[in-house]
């Protein structure tokens, strides 16, 4: 059998499994580490509850040779010693610090892992003092769950609320209460301590009256005093907005009397803002844009033309006055 014939024979099956491509970074990162990674499955993945978490990952015969985990309707891989995260099991993920990753992952046993991060050794055996890992919330047979206007966000009415602060959100239930916070895929039974930083930024934009403790250390950076540090965004686009591509990228922009006076694009299913030198995001073209970190906003829209924009992102500009754009959509 020559080496031709093998490779024509390998190729089909290679389809079938889950494929990784690192993409090229976009944007400023640390040396060596890629500001996305494309993953792709071929057949329907068979997620599987890790047994003591609320953590999912695929069965030995589709895994590949990094680690993948699904976590409260998210998606989080970790390859070449890099954390990527997405709201998909496929398409483009997202690099992320590895301080923003759950905290329900250093629960997950070793031989479950193919690699696990060295940087935690030990981390899961390391409370912090004073603060329980776990805690344990009843709301009840029937809770009645309503929107808090605005946002996307869930609240209980008063009358059901517990004397801490509950939320949910995309099929995630969020507690804050005695300044920690906590997370869990189902309402009732136990929830898992987790990092602040890891609380979903559209949280901010929760009018106080809707707490019963507002997080002390949220008065400076995520109050909506200053525009430019906004913690959410709210977008209106009207019933019918008219969507077309912009040319030579896969990405949509509003066109017509439905353009909003800052930028707002459509990538890979997703929507992403830019107003006041800040980039927001959300799954749904109008409501509450959460913030996000420029490091994070996806490599294709740095190939928008500058004639696309109302406000260009000056720190795409490099001295030569040379927009990304004009380069490729490459970072220098």
């Amino acid at each position: 059998m020559n080496r031709h014939f093998k490779q024509s024979l390998l190729s089909p099956l290679l389809v079938l499994g889950v494929s990784l491509v690192l993409a090229a970074p976009a944007f400023a990162q640390s040396a060596g580490a890629s500001a996305s990674l494309q993953v792709k499955f071929g057949l329907t993945p068979h997620w599987t509850t890790i047994v003591g978490t609320h953590v999912d990952e695929l069965p030995v015969g589709e895994r590949q040779d990094y680690d993948m985990f699904r976590y409260g309707g998210t998606y989080y891989v970790y390859n070449n010693n890099r954390w990527y995260t997405s709201t998909s099991d496929r398409g483009a993920f997202t690099a992320v610090d590895d301080r923003t990753v759950p905290t329900e992952f250093s629960t997950i046993p070793r031989d479950h892992w193919r690699n696990y991060p060295q940087g935690w050794e030990g981390r899961a055996d390391q409370p912090t003092p004073g603060v329980s890992a776990t805690m344990h919330v009843n709301v009840g047979d029937m809770p009645h769950w309503a929107s808090i206007q605005g946002s996307r966000i869930e609240e209980l009415p008063a009358a059901e609320r517990p004397n801490y602060d509950l939320f949910r959100i995309d099929g995630t239930y969020y507690v804050y209460n005695n300044d920690k916070w906590y997370m869990s895929s189902v309402g009732t039974g136990d929830y898992t301590a987790m990092d602040d930083r890891s609380v979903p930024s559209e949280f901010a934009a929760i009018p106080r009256e809707h707490w019963r403790n507002y997080p002390a250390g949220w008065r400076d950076g995520h109050d909506q005093g200053s525009d430019a540090m906004s913690a959410s965004l709210q977008v209106d686009i009207g019933n019918a907005p008219r969507w077309a591509g912009v040319h030579g990228t896969r990405v949509k922009e509003v066109r017509g009397g439905n353009r909003p006076a800052y930028d707002l694009f459509r990538y890979d299913g997703n929507y992403y803002a830019y107003s006041n030198a800040r980039w927001y995001t959300s799954n749904r073209g109008s409501g509450a844009f959460a913030v996000i970190d420029a490091n994070t906003v996806p490599t294709e829209l740095s190939k928008i033309p500058r004639s696309h924009w109302r406000n260009y992102p000056p720190s795409w500009v490099n001295a030569n006055g040379t927009d990304r754009a004009d380069r490729g959509g490459r970072a220098d």
